[in-house]
């Protein structure tokens, strides 16, 4: 196991990373998900925006709930979670998702908006983007018989 800055676990893996944060934070999150992706990143986001776009939205308990369960499933589908802490603040739902993140193991860093931080120690780092064997075949293909 070894310590990783997020800027190191950043630049040096490439796999999946589940933004954790008060939906208020729209701004922030997408731009990490932007910087994240230019790095070689696939990013989830959370489905609703409750707290912005989707303030209006009339949701019942149960479709929350779904909403919720949802997002737990893309931490466990992620290499690591990076909260989204303008001003260092992390909400009640956002404090358990970081838990259950440490519970599965999983590192979690920080975006205050502009910059990344945080250590964690990992046994190693993701790659599960460097192999194209599935994709470079399928562009071959494609220009082969011609785009539609």
């Amino acid at each position: 196991m070894f310590n990783l800055s997020a800027k190191e676990y950043i630049e040096k893996g490439n796999g999946v990373i589940t933004l954790c944060g008060s939906t208020r934070f729209r701004d922030e999150a997408h731009q990490a998900m932007l910087l994240l992706t230019l790095e070689n990143w696939g990013v989830h986001l959370c489905g609703l925006w409750l707290n912005s776009v989707h303030k209006d939205l009339m949701l019942t308990t149960k479709q929350i709930a779904k909403v919720k369960d949802l997002h737990f499933q893309k931490i466990l589908d992620s290499d690591a979670i990076i909260l989204i802490a303008p001003g260092g603040y992390i909400g009640e739902s956002t404090k358990e998702e970081e838990q259950f993140a440490k519970f599965r193991g999983k590192p979690v860093y920080y975006f205050d908006g502009k910059t990344f931080g945080g250590c964690n120690l990992v046994r190693s780092l993701p790659n599960r983007f460097d192999d194209y064997s599935l994709i470079t075949p399928w562009r071959d293909r494609y220009e082969q018989i011609g785009k539609p």
